[in-house]
């Protein structure tokens, strides 16, 4: 991701936002994901109450049992219809594609029908095509025509995952096929007496499931042939005749339940949402996006306002609301993609924790380049913290700072008598001194100019008390010399240290290329001036340092003193020691 865009928190939330918007409203349109969007919006169903005016006749173990191996004779099934006489509606999900080995089973089968009256078979389109004008059936298997009777189609649609949630209302035929209805509509309009318009539903309709598998009332075929079953049971109720041994292999997966359901009772849910007039249809495209866009908005809108902690709990709560709004708009016949808005919330989330994640790394590398050699560890904590290390650039501020200035006194001297290795280790072992008490007493560290050192306090950070801290500095160098000598066995020096207190301009100073975190200004120029004057040993301070610390030092009056650059005379102090030891 380009730096600039890392930078800058409301770009980073428009091109994390947009970008994620248009790749899944893509996906979505290309059906990418589609079986797990199902599968999410399948959570939506809600178990409701059954029409007690539907019950199914179960070809189940215990009818096979009694009955025989199926396919039965068609007697069976003339006399169950005889048993039946009182009902309403039959409709039998049953294959009579084939004639009966004896022909007086057929016209028995076939007079049952007909004194009923209301009887529905199956038909089945094995082969069809989808035009703008929806489903054409180019092959068709019927009951024998002897049978008589009404039929409809009982085709159902299977999704990619393996679900069944769909069936078409009317599939139009060719001219040697025909149109057909399907064949929970056929059965609802006998129930109904009135006409329904399968041709005006949409090509594929949701069925509206009203519970798992059993739902509905069974009754064993058995117990209907061998008519165990009152007739009044069967009074202007619908039955629907169909298999329900798993060896019968009439089964499919459905969106309400782990266990496969018979075909029967699928088309039981059909026929009950016809009659209910209880219809769901999908979330339209144009929705979708919409929502998806709002949501992408919303994550990125929230994450750039607010804190990481309460901006989650934001986006819980719209993912929670979100919800509850789709189980009610459920209820009114809406099935709402969940999948795609909440991925696209978590999807922005996420992505922009990491944005984040690489813009403060970024942040902190840029702080560790600048100030990680000028100051103490804990200041450039402290920076990272205060997000001060927001506004390193190029430029600079005028602000009041302490600044000093610590030398090594005969250093030329002393060098020319030591080998150049032995000039190195000895000037570098006593900068890493001076070092150690700028940071210790929380400096930063300016430069160093030959065997020299120039400390700022009070910047980057404000240090209310930064004269002082400076002043604890010098006295901490000045202590430390022998010790560090010693300890490093190098030939003891001494240190002549300037301290001064006034406003500068501080910053970055350079190019992009190559910064450096300096102070510029009068009050610089004097400290440096002060170092000058100061003897090996000695701390000298300016007016206005002794001003701040007066009250908290010991000093000794030098005077004034004439410096370079300066027309007037400067008065200056030489650093005792501490008051109460403070």
């Amino acid at each position: 991701m380009p730096a600039d865009i890392l930078e800058s928190k409301n770009k980073l939330t428009i091109v994390i936002s947009l970008a994620v918007f248009l790749l899944l409203s893509l996906m979505f349109l290309a059906g990418a994901l589609q079986a797990w969007d199902l599968r999410f919006s399948d959570s939506l169903y809600r178990e409701k109450t059954p029409s007690d005016s539907i019950i199914i006749i179960a070809i189940d173990d215990k009818s096979l049992q009694e009955i025989g191996r199926f396919p039965w004779p068609r007697t069976v099934f003339a006399k169950a219809i005889e048993n039946l006489g009182q009902s309403k509606v039959i409709g039998i999900d049953v294959s009579f594609f084939e004639k009966s080995e004896n022909p007086i089973d057929d016209l028995r089968f076939a007079q049952a029908i007909k004194n009923h009256g209301r009887v529905v078979l199956a038909s089945e389109y094995s082969e069809f095509d989808f035009s703008e004008e929806g489903f054409i059936g180019t092959e068709k298997i019927e009951p024998i025509e002897i049978l008589g009777g009404l039929a409809g189609h009982v085709n159902l649609f299977t999704s990619a995952d393996g679900i069944t949630r769909e069936f078409p209302p009317f599939i139009q035929g060719t001219e040697n096929i025909g149109d057909s209805e399907h064949f929970a509509i056929k059965v609802s309009e006998l129930f109904l007496g009135e006409n329904i318009d399968a041709q005006s539903m949409e090509n594929k309709m949701l069925i509206n499931f009203y519970g798992g598998p059993e739902s509905f009332r069974y009754i064993s075929f058995s117990d209907v042939y061998s008519n165990r079953i009152s007739p009044e049971e069967f009074e202007g109720k619908i039955i629907l005749i169909g298999s329900t041994a798993q060896d019968l292999r009439d089964i499919a997966l459905v969106p309400v339940s782990n266990r496969p359901m018979p075909g029967v009772e699928i088309n039981a849910n059909i026929i009950q949402t016809i009659l209910t007039q209880d219809y769901i249809f999908r979330q339209d495209l144009n929705s979708v996006i919409f929502v998806i866009f709002l949501f992408s908005a919303v994550s990125g809108i929230a994450l750039n306002r607010f804190r990481i902690l309460f901006s989650t709990v934001i986006l819980a709560f719209a993912i929670f609301f979100y919800i509850i709004i789709s189980y009610y708009l459920f209820e009114a016949g809406i099935v709402m993609s969940l999948l795609y808005p909440v991925l696209s919330l978590i999807s922005v989330y996420v992505i922009m924790m990491i944005a984040y994640y690489l813009s403060e790394a970024r942040k902190r590398k840029r702080v560790t380049n600048i100030f990680g050699k000028y100051v103490s560890k804990e200041v450039a904590n402290e920076i990272l913290k205060t997000g001060s290390g927001e506004s390193i650039r190029l430029g600079g501020s005028r602000r009041l700072i302490t600044i000093l200035f610590a030398d090594i006194r005969g250093f030329t001297s002393i060098s020319e008598k030591l080998t150049p290795e032995e000039v190195v280790n000895m000037l570098n072992t006593y900068l890493e001194g001076m070092t150690k008490s700028v940071f210790k007493y929380g400096g930063t560290l300016d430069k160093f100019i030959g065997d020299a050192v120039m400390a700022v306090f009070n910047a980057p950070l404000d240090q209310e008390d930064h004269a002082l801290r400076a002043i604890r500095c010098a006295l901490d160098m000045q202590a430390s010399i022998k010790k560090t000598a010693k300890q490093k066995g190098v030939k003891e020096a001494q240190y002549g240290i300037g301290i001064n207190t006034g406003h500068a301009v501080v910053g970055n100073i350079g190019s992009e290329e190559r910064l450096e975190y300096t102070a510029i200004g009068d009050s610089v120029n004097l400290a440096s001036r002060l170092c000058g004057q100061a003897e090996g040993g000695q701390i000298v301070i300016g007016e206005e340092t002794w001003n701040l610390v007066k009250d908290k030092i010991k000093t000794k009056k030098i005077g004034q003193i004439k410096v370079k650059g300066k027309e007037k005379a400067v008065t200056v102090y030489e650093v005792v020691g501490l008051r109460n030891k403070q």
